[in-house]
């Protein structure tokens, strides 16, 4: 890791300014316990499980489909 991105970490860091690759679970962290907007954090977090549901359920269809064929 080079210099300029260390120093650009710890400057985010202190500022609570999130990356460009922020993933969704520090953002929701950020909204949630940083500027303490618990209301829209614990709704992202829902969005984020309903999201996450959906995927595990189109996925367990897929292989269970798979499976049959088998």
């Amino acid at each position: 890791m080079d210099l300029q991105r260390l120093q650009y970490s710890v400057h985010s860091v202190r500022r609570g300014e999130p990356p460009a690759g922020d993933l969704i679970s520090f953002h929701i962290y950020n909204t949630s316990f940083i500027t303490l907007n618990f209301g829209f954090g614990a709704a992202m977090s829902v969005l984020l499980l309903l999201f996450l549901m959906l995927v595990s359920a189109i996925y367990l269809v897929f292989i269970n489909r798979r499976s049959r064929r088998a």
